[in-house]
């Protein structure tokens, strides 16, 4: 695993996929691919890509109890 992503995070894409709230999902080393690489969507039921953007942290976050703010 390389880390993770949140989806569903506006109300439109939680109604669009019937959920009640955003949902964490894992971004797996697998399916990682450099710029410019060319992908087959051969399979794909969906007939669809989705880019994510990673980031690296400096150091990882500690468990807290209350939320991180901005």
């Amino acid at each position: 695993m390389l880390g993770w992503k949140i989806a569903a995070t506006s109300l439109a894409g939680q109604a669009h996929i019937q959920v009640s709230g955003p949902l964490a999902g894992r971004l797996l080393s697998g399916q990682i691919f450099n710029a410019g690489a060319t992908l087959s969507l051969a399979g794909n039921r969906m007939r669809v890509a989705e880019p994510e953007f990673c980031f690296r942290m400096a150091r990882d976050l500690p468990p807290r109890a209350t939320l991180y703010a901005q």
